[in-house]
């Protein structure tokens, strides 16, 4: 399928026909071969795409050696098989919001309901965790259900360190 967008319009302007009958004939039709435990597409909303949207930009070589340390530390995760599975299934079983303040690290965490990185004092069952994981990710059951890394908390504590990097 192709679609062609002239100058200062968002689509071709389509004939609307009164039938269904006839939206087959229609320049926008196509069948739908899509498995039927998938999801369709959205709807198409000219609102939600801007033709002036900056593109994210790439790292500069003096930025890329700034965070050098943290990306090789990243990478190392992920060679031991460290995946997003992993992180969301420990955010939702520690019931912590990744992105909000906190006054200690996340490694200092004691399992304990009363910890105050805690958002709610409420323990998820395992069962639970997987159906959350699953609800959040849309990846099976059996890929949320696996725990690749444990998360570093006062119960798993990092391997000790001979100096510290700073950045």
């Amino acid at each position: 399928m192709a679609v062609q967008k002239r100058k200062e319009a968002t689509f071709p302007h389509p004939k609307l026909h009164s039938h269904p009958k006839e939206w087959n004939q229609t320049w926008f039709y196509c069948k739908d071969t899509s498995p039927p435990d998938e999801k369709p597409l959205p709807g198409y909303r000219p609102e939600w795409l801007s033709n002036t949207h900056p593109f994210p930009q790439r790292l500069t070589a003096k930025e890329r050696a700034n965070y050098a340390p943290q990306l090789s530390k990243l990478r190392a995760f992920m060679a031991n098989g460290l995946t997003g599975v992993d992180l969301a299934r420990c955010w939702i079983s520690w019931s912590i919001l990744p992105l909000s303040w906190r006054f200690g690290l996340m490694c200092e965490y004691t399992g304990n309901l009363k910890d105050a990185r805690r958002h709610i004092d409420i323990q998820l069952t395992d069962a639970e965790v997987t159906e959350a994981v699953k609800k959040m990710l849309n990846e099976p059951e059996a890929i949320c259900a696996q725990t690749g890394l444990l998360p570093f908390y006062t119960f798993n504590k990092p391997p000790a360190c001979d100096y510290f990097l700073t950045g």
